[in-house]
C-alpha cells in the first residue's frame, strides 16, 4: 500500500504539479447508513475500531483499538498507519499541497463513525497528523473538530458561540484549514450548515446542541484561519436555495477565501454557474441569506463583464497575482545592487499558503541569468 502511495505521488512530482492527499478507509462510502432512518446506527470502517453505540457514548479507549506491531503497541491502528504514511509525506513534501484530515467514517467525511463522535477521537487524530504531516504543510479538517482538539489540548472552551480566535503565525492551530464535502449546499433541515459539513463536530464543543451552530461563525473561523478552504459541491437543490447560486456563492467564496473545488462534482451546480451571465446588474443584485436575514451585495469585476459565472469562479479560486507596476534601475555598477520595485495585487479569493521559491530572471538576447531571492511572498503585506 505504501508503494502505491509513493508511485502516485511520484507521478505528481514528474508532472511538476501538487496534490491534496487524502487517506481514509472507506473512500466509496460503502459503510454509510442514514442515521435518521436507523437511529444513529454506526458501522465503523476503521481497523480496530469498536462497533456500536456503547463505545462512542462512553469515549473510553478499549484495548482492541491498539495495534499489535512490536514496538508500537501504544498506538491504535490509525495512528500506526499515519506513522507509516508520515515517512512518505516527508519524501514527497514538495508535491503535496495539503493533507486532508478526513480519515474517519464513510468517504472520510468524519461522520457515522465512533471515533468521530468524541472530542478525544479528534484530539488524538489531529495530534497525530500534526506530528506526521510535514510542518510546512496544512491539514484540512472541520471547524468543530479543530476546536474540539484545541479545547482538549489547551483546556479552552471554544465553540461556534465562543469562537476560536485567529491563530498565531507558525502555531500548531495555524496549520489547520477546512474541507467542505457539501460546499455551498446551504440548508439541511433549516440549519444552513451545508448538509452538516460546516457544523461537523458541534456536538463535541460548547453546549453540544445543534442550535449552537452559526453559519456566520463558521465562515468567520474559516477566514480567520487564512488557510486552504474548499472541497466539493453537491446538487443545488430547489430554485429557492440561494447558497450555491450567484451572487451569494461568489460573496461567500471571497469572504471565506476559497482555494479549491472538485472539478467533477457536482456538475449540476457547475452548470448553474456556467449559465449565469456575469454582468453588473446580475452580480450586484442584493440578496438576503435566510440564515441571518441580512441583505448583502457582491462586488463586480468589470474585467469579466458578459462572461460566465463559472469563468469567474474558476479564475478566482486560490491566489491570482497580477503585476500592476514594475520598475528597474536604468543602470547598475559592476558588483553593485540592481534595484527593482513594483506593485503586485492578489485578485484571487485566497492567499498564498505554502512557501514559494522566488527568483529574478534577467534576459539579454539568448543570455538568461536567474538569481534566487530571499522573499516570502506569503507576507508581502506585512
Amino acid at each position: 500500500a505504501l508503494d502505491y502511495v509513493r508511485a502516485a505521488l511520484q507521478k505528481v512530482r514528474e508532472s511538476e504539479a501538487v496534490a491534496i492527499v487524502k487517506f481514509n478507509y472507506d473512500g466509496r462510502g460503502h459503510t454509510y447508513v442514514d442515521n435518521e432512518k436507523f437511529n444513529q446506527l454506526i458501522h465503523d470502517c476503521e481497523p480496530g475500531a469498536p462497533k456500536g453505540r456503547a463505545w462512542y457514548e462512553t469515549g473510553e479507549v478499549n484495548k482492541s483499538d491498539l495495534c499489535n506491531v512490536p514496538g508500537h503497541e501504544n498506538l491504535n491502528w490509525i495512528q500506526y498507519h499515519l506513522l507509516q504514511l508520515g515517512n512518505v509525506f516527508s519524501e514527497y513534501e514538495d508535491c503535496i499541497m495539503a493533507v486532508k484530515g478526513g480519515i474517519f467514517g464513510p468517504w472520510g467525511e468524519m461522520h457515522s463513525s465512533s471515533y468521530a463522535r468524541t472530542k478525544e477521537g479528534y484530539h488524538w487524530l489531529l495530534k497525530a497528523l500534526l506530528g506526521y504531516v510535514p510542518a510546512s504543510r496544512s491539514i484540512l479538517v472541520h471547524a468543530g473538530g479543530v476546536m474540539a482538539w484545541h479545547n482538549v489540548e489547551y483546556n479552552t472552551h471554544y465553540s461556534f458561540s465562543n469562537l476560536m480566535p485567529p491563530p498565531a503565525n507558525d502555531s500548531p492551530a495555524a496549520r489547520f484549514g477546512m474541507f467542505n464535502d457539501s460546499y455551498s449546499a446551504g440548508s439541511s433541515g433549516g440549519a444552513y450548515n451545508d448538509n452538516g459539513s460546516l457544523s461537523e463536530g458541534y456536538a463535541l464543543i460548547g453546549n453540544g446542541a445543534e442550535g449552537d451552530f452559526n453559519r456566520n461563525a463558521a465562515m468567520d473561523w474559516i477566514r480567520n484561519q487564512n488557510n486552504f478552504y474548499g472541497g466539493e459541491t453537491v446538487g443545488p437543490g430547489d430554485s429557492g436555495n440561494i447558497y450555491p447560486r450567484f451572487p451569494n456563492v461568489v460573496y461567500e467564496a471571497a469572504y471565506a477565501r476559497t482555494t479549491h473545488l472538485n472539478t467533477g462534482y457536482n456538475q449540476r451546480t457547475y452548470k448553474l454557474w456556467g449559465d449565469f451571465i456575469y454582468n453588473k446588474q446580475n452580480v450586484t443584485a442584493p440578496f438576503t441569506p435566510p440564515h441571518d436575514g441580512v441583505s448583502r451585495t457582491a462586488m463586480f469585476d468589470p474585467l469579466y463583464d458578459g462572461r460566465s459565472g463559472m469563468e469567474y469562479m474558476r479564475d478566482r479560486l486560490g491566489y491570482r497575482l497580477v503585476l500592476r507596476e514594475a520598475n528597474v534601475a536604468s543602470s547598475v555598477k559592476q558588483n553593485g545592487a540592481l534595484k527593482f520595485e513594483g506593485k503586485i495585487q492578489n485578485v484571487g479569493f485566497g492567499n498564498i499558503i505554502n512557501k514559494k521559491k522566488v527568483s529574478v530572471i534577467l534576459k539579454n538576447g539568448s543570455s538568461v541569468y536567474t538569481a534566487p531571492v530571499d522573499l516570502d511572498v506569503r507576507h508581502l503585506n506585512d
